[in-house]
């Protein structure tokens, strides 16, 4: 049958990063994004054995480490979109091996909690103590939250008092591009519809 267009077929692919290694295949990717929860999730299968320029290497060969940064591409060839930018949380030497990120909540999670206390406290006083010098980027909702005290007895990290903020007051922490959120969302804020044409012959 002939066809008055020239069919491009879509063949999915990845580009992914591990601290200082590229792989542009893997077993599988898993990605969790939800609404309730502030970390957003992914997970890595990478074959047991693999090979690294001239050799070849078993379950990483203590290659990968918790906090190696992470970046995840998927598309269909040739557009590549990142999904994904976090850091390695946990290593399962395993047969295949995995691979369990965080986002950038992650590094809020190394964060120390300084004492903290301030009348007509708003959201940004809070969250600018909370972040401190790490070089994270933030925007916050314009809002003033009364009265805040902390204390680091009180809480484990700054995953944590952000968690407070959630249960008692209603505001939500997200990140986003890298930046970390905290307000008011919207679904639009988690979840990006994204429509791709697939058709028959055409490009399948």
């Amino acid at each position: 049958r002939n066809f008055k267009y020239q069919s491009v077929m879509l063949r999915p692919q990845c580009y992914i990063t591990i601290g200082d290694y590229e792989f542009n295949k893997c077993r599988s990717v898993n990605i969790v994004r939800s609404f309730d929860q502030f970390t957003d999730t992914a997970s890595i299968v990478l074959p047991s054995k693999f090979r690294d320029v001239n050799r070849n290497m078993v379950n990483g060969d203590g290659a990968f480490k918790k906090g190696d940064l992470v970046t995840i591409q998927l598309g269909y060839y040739p557009n590549l979109t990142t999904v994904f930018e976090g850091y390695v949380n946990k290593i399962i030497p395993k047969s295949p091996m995995t691979i369990e990120c965080e986002d950038k909540s992650w590094k809020l999670k190394q964060l120390n909690i300084p004492n903290f206390y301030q009348t007509a406290c708003t959201v940004n006083q809070l969250v600018t103590h909370l972040i401190g010098t790490s070089g994270i980027e933030f925007e916050t909702v314009d809002a003033n939250i009364g009265t805040f005290r902390i204390s680091n007895k009180d809480y484990v990290n700054v995953v944590d008092c952000l968690g407070e903020l959630k249960s008692n007051l209603g505001l939500y922490s997200w990140f986003r591009d890298g930046v970390l959120n905290v307000g008011y969302p919207t679904a639009q804020d988690f979840y990006e519809v994204n429509t791709v044409d697939f058709g028959f012959q055409r490009n399948i």
